[in-house]
């Protein structure tokens, strides 16, 4: 419950109309932007600030996306936040699983 005014509170205080389509997209560009500490460090901070757990999945999906122990560390640092029975959990489990061969979606975490 105070995540979710946390969440509105944040969405009134930024006051742009589609910021959190824009916040999706970068999420989906830093994903894409393959060996760059820079990125994981942003995306990990992001999953990490954003109370709605809708829109700090996006980040912790990018994260699964570009793999490694840090950008494990900020899913997990995330997920620990929101919790294991959340809707971030239920976004990003998928992604934490092995991934399939050749696969870069759900399930190509960790590489």
């Amino acid at each position: 419950l105070a995540l979710a005014a946390v969440a509105a509170a944040q969405g009134r205080a930024v006051g742009l109309p589609g910021w959190r389509d824009l916040a999706r997209v970068c999420c989906l560009a830093l994903g894409l932007a393959g060996d760059d500490p820079r990125a994981v460090a942003a995306l990990a901070r992001y999953a990490l600030a954003d109370a709605d757990p809708s829109q700090a999945a996006f980040a912790a999906q990018a994260l699964c996306r570009l793999g490694g122990p840090r950008a494990r560390a900020g899913v997990e640092a995330a997920r620990a936040r929101f919790g294991p029975g959340s809707a971030f959990a239920a976004a990003v489990d998928p992604w934490l699983t092995p991934p399939p061969a050749g696969g870069s979606g759900p399930g190509a975490g960790g590489r």
